[in-house]
């Protein structure tokens, strides 16, 4: 898919602005290898259910009450702050985090 479509199903399934979607789409460049595979594939039509150290997708979209792809990028965050697994049941993404802001 192109790059201003990729932008657009973000935008749409995440319900964020054009602008923050861009932010993400940027954010997909610095994914590891599985995550950038699970975005493909999920702009692909197929979800798989990738775990980190005993998190996965899909416990990240319950506990969030996420959709597929902003589990993803959540999952991400997860994965570049392993620290937040110490307290991860406590922990929410929305209300913790900055969503489209991965530092």
């Amino acid at each position: 898919m192109d790059k201003e479509k990729t932008i657009d199903i973000i935008a749409k399934d995440m319900s964020i602005s054009k602008e923050d979607a861009q932010r993400m789409y940027e954010n997909i460049g610095s994914f590891s290898d599985i995550l950038k595979k699970a975005v493909v594939g999920y702009l692909n039509g197929e979800r798989k259910n990738y775990s980190y150290k005993g998190v996965s997708i899909k416990d990240i979209m319950e506990k969030e009450n996420a959709s597929y792809l902003n589990a993803i990028f959540s999952m991400d965050l997860l994965m570049k702050n392993p620290e937040i697994l110490q307290f991860y049941d406590k922990f929410t993404f929305k209300k913790d985090r900055v969503i489209g802001k991965n530092d």
